[in-house]
């Protein structure tokens, strides 16, 4: 049996290094960004050596100045871009992709690397080409890098994937640096899995190639990573110990990152063994390096522990306030694993100042997020990766040995069938599962649909705690631009309206329906916290009177977001006679609800947006797509939208937006749900 553990006792969110790259690639980060600077300024001319410079620039200022990085960065795109110097371009891309990741840009991040690896791609298969080598150390870098932020995202089994590219690549070219950071980044990977063995034997054969090739930074990082996998088993004093040997080695070297994480592990246990005020310096210290580094990730991960710190010795707000701060900073960047924790730990701090209801909600929505990243579909792919590389490598082996004899040849044609004829009875037999899978589903659906449609709403709340979250960020600004006005009266009314607003959504946080009438007080309540930031939005709320709002039931939360992106998006670009108008009605058995505002319209706002919030990407109609197909498979009847321009003397002048819900929709949900 086995012992359950007190929540409060166990370690914190505790750092490990994700390396991006290897100091014996040709971008030669070993240099000084001074000496560096003195290159850049001796080229005179407009060549492919300045793109290699600017280059190597960026990398070099990627950990202590991101937005120094980025400009290098973009002009050496710019420039190889002029000169078509493709290996330029690649490297930019490549380049890019590290720095927009360490910004929290995820998503650009990727795309950029995916294209390097693409452009890499190109060059190899080019015939001009001499040195490939250089090419496919280049190329093993922009592996990395992409599985590095697939694991961000919380997607491992892409990231082991990219991960695995990498090592190939870098075994086959003797790389041995390079291999023992992506051997750290493959044990970080299995770690996320629980797999503390699998994760210990990459970290130990990493840590053993840096110790061979004399690399400081890189002993600091293993010794740091293996202090993890210690903690997380309980045994403190080898973790500790660890720690403190990479802490003094980053040191040496005035490794930032290194000292970042070993300060925020060591503030972790100091932490739990009540060695307040040490643990809350040590945290803070970490802080303040990943703020001069601009390390966003990090920062919310900080933010956490000291959250965590505050809990243990029962400071409920000051924990609330860095527990939130971590919350939202994870939700803007998209940091999966980051925001699952987030709720973990809100609602362990909501279960120790006593607000149960608080921490059940949390704690659903940390549910949530822990299974979409670990399920038995990711471990199925992230064997099938360790699989697809053990065979890659046999196979790589027996080629290099074909020249040999005839006779080993054959025995090799003969050991790559075994190896494909293996592939293909696994292939046979995962379909079998599935048929197997496919009718026990069947059967299940006959023998009662209760549990297909707890899924169903499960999914709904899942939907919905992602969106909810966006809408309050959004609120709580307008809120504070108030405060920032020192308008005080106004602020405390707003917040009163704020927290009536939150205890409704809490009250419907459970229930994938409620009646109309019930949301349309919850939009007269958003309506007048959005009239904080536009004073003169003037809004009407007219409801046929033929429709009974406590019998009409609604989907929670399906106006909000469309009314939002109407203020938002269209009105809020306007300087006056700002309008919004919200119909309901009732006709041939649909209830329609339109949304009509007469702002500047979806092509102005796009143009408007593509400006001024480039970092910014909405999921509110997204999501609400998802759901309404969720709607339509549980309950058989379908939500259409429609989104028009409203034309006036041949010129944009609004946007409506039109929702309709069949009346038997209502029936139904009223049916299933009573």
């Amino acid at each position: 049996m086995v012992k359950r553990k007190n929540p409060y006792t166990t370690p914190g969110n505790l750092f490990f290094i994700l390396l991006l790259f290897s100091r014996v690639t040709v971008f030669s980060q070993t240099k000084e960004t001074d000496s560096l600077r003195l290159v850049l300024d001796n080229h005179k001319n407009e060549d492919t050596g300045k793109v290699n410079t600017l280059n190597a620039l960026a990398l070099a200022y990627r950990s202590n100045d991101a937005d120094t990085a980025m400009y290098f960065a973009g002009r050496a795109l710019t420039l190889a871009t002029k000169l078509n110097y493709e290996l330029g371009i690649a490297d930019a891309k490549s380049g890019t992709g590290i720095i927009m990741s360490n910004l929290g840009k995820f998503d650009e991040g990727l795309k950029n690397c995916m294209d390097a690896v693409k452009l890499y791609d190109q060059l190899l298969r080019s015939s001009n080409i001499r040195d490939k080598s250089i090419i496919l150390r280049k190329q093993s870098y922009a592996y990395n890098s992409a599985g590095i932020i697939y694991s961000q995202q919380g997607n491992y089994p892409e990231a082991l994937k990219n991960l695995y590219a990498a090592l190939k690549i870098r075994e086959e070219t003797g790389d041995k640096k390079g291999v023992s950071y992506t051997q750290n980044n493959i044990a970080i990977i299995y770690f996320t899995q629980h797999n503390y063995a699998g994760a210990l034997k990459y970290f130990s054969a990493s840590l053993k190639i840096r110790e061979e090739l004399g690399d400081k930074r890189g002993v600091s990082d293993s010794y740091n990573n293996i202090g993890v996998i210690y903690q997380n088993q309980h045994n403190q004093p080898e973790a500790l110990k660890n720690y403190l040997t990479s802490l003094k080695l980053a040191r040496e070297i005035n490794y930032q990152d290194g000292l970042a994480s070993a300060y925020v592990n060591i503030g972790i246990i100091q932490t739990e063994q009540e060695d307040y005020n040490e643990g809350l310096k040590n945290l803070f210290a970490s802080l303040k390096i990943n703020e001069n580094t601009g390390n966003r990730e990090s920062i919310a991960l900080c933010y956490d522990n000291i959250g965590i710190h505050y809990t243990k010795r029962k400071q409920f707000r000051e924990a609330a306030y860095y527990l939130n701060k971590s919350l939202a900073l994870s939700l803007e960047i998209g940091s999966m694993d980051n925001i699952k924790e987030s709720y973990k730990d809100l609602a362990k701090m909501d279960s120790a100042a006593g607000n149960y209801h608080q921490a059940l909600q949390h704690y659903k929505l940390y549910i949530t997020y822990r299974d979409s990243l670990f399920n038995e579909e990711n471990t199925r792919k992230l064997v099938q990766s360790q699989m697809q590389y053990d065979f890659d490598k046999k196979e790589d082996s027996l080629q290099q040995q074909h020249f040999i004899t005839e006779t080993k040849l054959q025995a090799q044609h003969k050991q790559k069938y075994f190896y494909w004829g293996g592939l293909a009875m696994l292939a046979a037999l995962a379909f079998f599962v599935f048929l197997n899978f496919r009718n026990q589903k069947k059967i299940n659906k006959l023998a009662g649909n209760a549990h297909a449609k707890e899924k169903a709403e499960l999914e709904l709340q899942s939907l919905r705690a992602q969106l909810n979250p966006h809408f309050m960020f959004n609120s709580l600004n307008a809120i504070q631009e108030l405060i920032l006005l020192e308008e005080n009266e106004k602020s405390q009314s707003y917040l009163a309206r704020f927290a009536k607003l939150l205890r409704m959504l809490l009250e419907n946080a459970d229930k994938p329906f409620i009646p109309l009438q019930r949301e349309i007080d919850f939009l007269q309540l958003y309506l007048s916290l959005e009239n904080l930031r536009i004073p003169d939005l003037e809004h009407s709320i007219t409801i046929d009177p033929a429709i009974d709002t406590e019998q009409t039931m609604i989907p929670n939360m399906i106006l909000q977001p469309y009314i939002e992106n109407a203020i938002w998006h269209g009105l809020s670009h306007k300087q006056s006679d700002r309008k919004l108008w919200i119909r309901v009605t009732k006709t041939n058995g649909i209830v329609q609800y339109a949304i009509e505002d007469n702002g500047v319209g979806r092509k102005k706002s796009a143009e408007l947006k593509s400006l001024f919030r480039k970092e910014h990407k909405s999921k509110g109609m997204e999501l609400l797509s998802k759901r309404f197909k969720l709607l339509a498979k549980e309950y058989g009847s379908d939500i259409e939208t429609t989104i028009t321009d409203i034309i006036n003397n041949e010129a944009v002048s609004g946007t409506l937006v039109t929702i309709r819900v069949p009346v038997a929709f209502s029936g139904k949900i009223k049916t299933t749900t009573s």
